[in-house]
């Protein structure tokens, strides 16, 4: 009976303990009743256990409270819970790391970095406590320390894939893509069907220039998951940068698959038909893009330029100036207006914007020399012969290798200089850089005459009115 009265009183002592309450209610009744059955020495032994066990239930009991704040997300509520504990008493070596882990949330990457230094003193080896301070570190942009951290982790405990996998990312952002990639190899060949760590593998690739080893790895994480649309936008870039433009629509098709409305996508797969030469579909999918709500400046470009292509002039021309409007310091935007111009006959106007691309950066000798030789189209269409062969002759200069200058020069000496001898040598130069074969004509060639074919009849005729014997005089 005995036994069994004190049993059941330490049974209720500790239950007290164990449900937080102050102990004031059940201890005097439960030793008024020990008293009375047990001897003294009884008694002395369990109050000495009471009294460590209340503090030890009451720590407990902090400890669960910050647990629950950090867990239910109420991150302030979590710093000042542990604040005020730590104004209380500051002995409680476990409360920096949730504090910590609560500052970390918010941001406060300085506080976080502070105390998660302090709870380093006590854990130095405590793993979750290494991931959270290199991440703090990487937040901070110090990826070194970062690195550190992590191979400090894998020291400790080589079998941790996340610090392994943030290892590798540490190392990328130090451009030591070798070592990088010889981590996430070792991932993908223990993982194959892991889709990140494809993923990652290739974009280390990527990163390293090495393009077509990029295109295998997120071609496989494409593979395994078409749902990643960052993924599909990286791969087809990456194939339109290879000029493999058919490849890179595949896999924009592929993406759409999974979510037909993504205006991203449809952009992306506009551009690909656009640099595949497909203009009319390209300016379909434009059309049917913008008509869903993007107002982008790339939908705007190349939906303006798939017009341009096709030679629809006057609806080009509103979406092109739209771009050019945007930032009026590229020479390549204000010379597609002038193109639009050109093509509509409004030669004033296409003028003006020729001359403004040439002022407004001084753009790559390929390109300049196009627009002196559209310039001088424009002022031969303008019957200012004088100003349209130096802007030829400039075109020329410029890039020697482009024959259409020659052809222009000679086309002006002949139609509008009336020095036929100067026109036919022109003419002459034209074809030699081109590599014209007068064999050619035998051949049915049909749809439009090619330069080629115009300048050497003009060869021919200008003998004739010239009274000029013999052939054509050859390379």
């Amino acid at each position: 009976m005995a036994n069994n009265i004190r049993e059941s009183g330490i049974i209720a002592v500790r239950l007290s303990v164990f449900n937080g309450s102050l102990l004031n209610y059940h201890v005097p009744n439960t030793i008024l009743l020990l008293a009375s059955i047990m001897k003294i020495q009884h008694i002395i032994l369990i109050v000495l256990w009471l009294q460590p066990a209340d503090l030890w239930s009451q720590e407990i009991l902090k400890q669960d409270l910050v647990m629950e704040l950090l867990i239910n997300g109420q991150y302030q509520e979590t710093i000042d819970t542990c604040n005020h504990i730590i104004q209380s008493d500051t002995n409680h070596d476990w409360i920096w790391f949730p504090l910590g882990q609560a500052q970390n949330a918010l941001l406060q990457y300085d506080n976080a970095l502070e105390s998660f230094q302090k709870a380093m003193t006590h854990q130095p080896n405590h793993i979750p406590l290494l991931q959270a301070l290199a991440g703090t570190w990487t937040s901070l942009g110090n990826h070194r320390k970062a690195l550190e951290l992590y191979e400090n982790i894998l020291d400790i405990d080589s079998t941790q894939i996340h610090a392994r996998i943030e290892l590798g990312r540490a190392l990328q952002k130090e451009n030591r893509h070798q070592e990088a990639i010889g981590i996430f190899k070792k991932l993908v060949n223990q993982y194959p069907h892991q889709y990140a760590y494809q993923k990652e593998l290739g974009m280390c690739y990527l990163r390293a220039d090495s393009l077509n080893q990029a295109a295998w790895f997120l071609h496989n994480a494409l593979n395994i998951n078409s749902n990643d649309r960052n993924l599909v936008t990286q791969l087809a870039t990456l194939y339109n940068n290879r000029e493999d433009h058919a490849l890179a629509l595949n896999v924009v098709e592929l993406g759409l698959q999974h979510d037909t409305m993504a205006l991203s996508l449809r952009a992306l797969e506009a551009y690909c038909n656009y640099l595949l030469e497909m203009a009319d579909t390209a300016a379909i999918q434009f059309q049917r893009v913008r008509n869903m709500g993007d107002s982008s400046i790339f939908s705007t470009k190349y939906h303006g330029l798939s017009l341009l292509a096709l030679e629809r002039f006057e609806e080009a021309l509103p979406l092109l100036r739209t771009v050019f409007l945007n930032d009026t310091t590229i020479a390549q935007h204000c010379y597609y207006i002038a193109s639009a111009h050109f093509g509509l006959l409004q030669f004033d106007s296409a003028k003006a914007y020729f001359k403004q691309t040439i002022q407004i950066l001084m753009p790559p000798p390929k390109l300049e020399a196009t627009i002196y030789r559209d310039l001088g189209r424009t002022e031969t269409y303008l019957a200012n012969y004088e100003k349209a062969l130096t802007h030829f002759r400039t075109s020329l200069e410029l890039e020697p290798d482009a024959p259409e200058a020659l052809f222009y020069i000679a086309s002006l000496y002949d139609f509008h200089l009336d020095q036929k001898n100067l026109a036919m040598d022109y003419y002459q130069q034209y074809l030699d850089q081109t590599g014209f074969d007068p064999k050619m004509l035998d051949e049915d060639t049909p749809g439009r005459m090619t330069l080629s074919q115009v300048a050497y009849n003009r060869i021919i005729k200008i003998r004739e009115d010239l009274h000029f014997e013999g052939s054509l005089k050859k390379k």
